[in-house]
């Protein structure tokens, strides 16, 4: 019998290190096909499928859920098939009483979530795209008592960061060490905007388009005359590189956490196109369809925490790009209008920047030129 052969965990780009198991597809004595998807890792940009690139039978897995793999550490042993045997097809995995295992379409973190509450996923009807099960029809069935009562009265519950959390929570503490960050604020009349925003919906086709449209146009705008805000910083090198192209990661509130999406060459599209794009792509991101490469490169952020309702923010920003735009709620605020005060709907505008790089110059005349062109969104409208 010939030694079995160890798949190591590959290098998934960008710097990876490491990776945290989320998911075993397969088990030990499971024969598998080429290529077929043996495990669901995490790294600290997204969730991946590795599959296997061998055909053979499962002789040993590299670690437990949650365990975290150096890349280059044998992710599981397979006894490869010989050359000239039938390359089999996917099986269905078989457990219990021998019946076939119905799959429930659920993201990694939610099937997590319902093994830490206790819910049985095969009776949680999915409110998500598709039937999709989400972390929020896990917890209604959690109240409508689709649970077991944990017994002794205990009133805490812990919950293991794993997955999503787990690679933002050390992403976000690494930045936060990292970065000496300086931080603006703004606020804006709004009334133009609300109005260019009903006016632009007209034309917009199909996809709806939101303010964030209108946010990264005129963020788009203002890297190409401030070029230094689009730049990033190599620390090692002692070097300011700067991007010939924009691409613009948007924060994006999912059921499994926080994820940032990236629109590459957003300078290339105009306000319409930008905003089918930034609507695709966030929907993808919700519904769990993001793969690796459009979680990558982004040169600069948006995060739009007005959609929860807040106003002002420090938003974080994420190494090695040099600053983020944080937009608040548009509310009902003191508005100067002529020789006036009216109550008018007023935006809140942060800006974060990395101090090494942006100074306080600088961040003032970038915030400054999104105000301006955020007043004025018919500029914004003017295609490519």
């Amino acid at each position: 019998m010939p030694d079995p052969t160890p798949y190591l965990l590959p290098d998934l780009g960008e710097g990876m290190a490491e990776a945290e198991i989320v998911r075993w597809e397969v088990g030990v004595g499971d024969q598998v096909a080429r290529d077929q998807v043996v495990a669901v890792v995490q790294t600290d940009k997204a969730e991946v499928e590795l599959p296997v690139p061998w055909a053979g039978v499962v002789t040993a897995l590299g670690g437990a859920v949650g365990d975290v793999l150096e890349v280059g550490a044998p992710l599981l042993e397979l006894e490869v098939a010989s050359e000239d045997a039938a390359v089999p097809g996917p099986l269905t995995q078989v457990r219990g009483g021998g019946a076939a295992r119905t799959r429930v379409e659920a993201a990694p973190p939610v099937r997590k979530l319902a093994s830490e509450l206790g819910v049985d996923l095969a009776r949680v009807a999915g409110t998500g795209p598709g039937g999709r099960i989400t972390a929020a029809d896990v917890r209604a069935a959690v109240d409508r008592g689709g649970a077991p009562e944990s017994g002794g009265g205990s009133s805490e519950r812990r919950v293991p960061l794993r997955g999503i959390p787990r690679a933002m929570a050390r992403n976000m503490a690494e930045a936060w060490r990292t970065v000496p960050h300086i931080s603006l604020f703004d606020e804006i009349d709004a009334r133009p905007l609300v109005d260019a925003l009903r006016a632009a919906r007209d034309l917009s086709g199909s996809d709806p388009l939101t303010l964030t449209a209108f946010f990264a146009r005129a963020s788009v705008l203002a890297l190409e005359a401030l070029p230094l805000l689009n730049a990033s910083l190599d620390d090692d090198a002692g070097e300011i590189v700067y991007h010939d192209a924009i691409h613009i990661g948007l924060a994006v509130s999912t059921d499994d956490g926080l994820v940032v999406p990236v629109v590459h060459d957003a300078q290339s599209l105009g306000l319409l196109a930008l905003g089918a794009e930034i609507h695709r792509v966030t929907a993808a991101a919700r519904a769990g369809g993001l793969g690796p490469e459009s979680l990558r490169g982004a040169t600069f952020s948006i995060t739009n925490f007005g959609t929860e309702g807040g106003r002002f923010a420090t938003p974080i920003v994420r190494p090695p790009q040099v600053a983020i735009l944080g937009c608040g709620a548009i509310r009902p605020q003191p508005v100067v209008d002529d020789d006036d005060v009216v109550a008018a709907p007023a935006l809140a505008l942060s800006l974060s920047a990395d101090h090494r790089v942006v100074d306080g110059y600088h961040a003032t005349h970038f915030l400054d030129t999104i105000a301006a062109l955020l007043r004025e969104p018919l500029t914004l409208l003017t295609e490519r």
